[in-house]
């Protein structure tokens, strides 16, 4: 199921309609805004979902415009326009807000969807490793994790 459909895709792009580039080439570019949306989400959230989440179709929609305006009006280069590439920025800002935990995705009744992972973290997240690749005499304590168990003691 795509997270977009054609028609939604030609509500930004006014002038691109059925006599232009048909439902099925509109199809490919959400084909293949779905497939990058798909990859960077996977791990955060149960694919594919019952039902899209209007933030997901909001991405779809802006990175499928995105492609078909690329593909149709900028190709040569000579023809760039700065709300063309604002699509593609917004979609990216968009998705790296939902990875980064600051937007959540909720279902068009407002209901947050749970993610399909928690992440688990050491208490030492935050931290330099203290075993790497190098030879395990090189290996050391972060003397900020070091002095922060002191700080914590006190």
């Amino acid at each position: 199921m795509a997270y977009c459909t054609a028609a939604q895709v030609r509500e930004i792009l006014i002038r691109v309609t059925t006599a232009s580039l048909s439902d099925v080439a509109v199809g490919l570019f959400i084909a293949r805004a779905d497939s990058f949306i798909d990859g960077k989400i996977v791990a955060i959230y149960a694919l594919p979902f019952a039902v899209t989440p209007p933030l997901i179709t909001t991405i779809s929609t802006y990175l499928s415009a995105y492609g078909v305006a690329m593909a149709l009006f900028t190709r040569d280069g000579q023809n760039t326009n700065d709300w063309v590439l604002q699509l593609r920025a917004d979609a990216y800002e968009l998705l790296k807000d939902l990875i980064e935990g600051k937007l959540q995705l909720v279902s068009s009744s407002g209901a947050l969807i749970s993610k399909a992972v928690d992440n688990y973290y050491s208490n030492n997240k935050d931290y330099q490793p203290v075993f790497d690749m190098d030879k395990d005499i090189d290996w050391k304590i972060d003397s900020n994790l070091l002095e922060n168990i002191a700080d914590e003691r006190n």
